[in-house]
């Protein structure tokens, strides 16, 4: 029991810092690319683009030590990320549409998504993963 319990914490520490960074350049290249374009959609998409590349190949290899290809894995972070990024996407128009914190409202919906975020990466996307004797 000790070994998932300091496991555990050591994978949500790594977990944490590895989202704040990727929240961190989603949310400033959002903000960039919204005042610029005024663009929900698209700056949501760039930023996104950004922050997803280096979240996947993070967790892939540091946070949850994936064993699996990077196809199979892939995949499923993928399908997780469209169904979040939906979400967000559909959220961020709303909030924006009634009050104009483009900053405020991302960093808000990533704090609300982070931990199923976690749940789904653990359980769904990288599955198979080296854990220490």
């Amino acid at each position: 029991m000790k070994f998932f319990k300091n496991h555990l914490d050591t994978q949500l520490i790594i977990w944490v810092t590895i989202g704040v960074i990727t929240l961190s350049i989603d949310a400033l290249f959002f903000t960039l690319m919204f005042k610029m374009t005024n663009l929900v959609i698209f700056s949501n998409f760039v930023s996104g683009i950004l922050a997803i590349t280096f979240n996947y190949l993070s967790h892939y290899k540091i946070t949850f030590k994936s064993e699996e290809s990077h196809q199979k894995s892939g995949i499923k972070y993928f399908i997780n990320l469209a169904v979040f990024w939906c979400l967000n996407s559909v959220f961020l128009k709303i909030w924006l549409t009634y009050l104009n914190y483009p900053l405020i409202a991302k960093l808000t919906l990533g704090a609300i998504q982070a931990p199923i975020n976690y749940i789904t990466l653990r359980n769904f996307v990288f599955t198979s993963r080296k854990l220490k004797n």
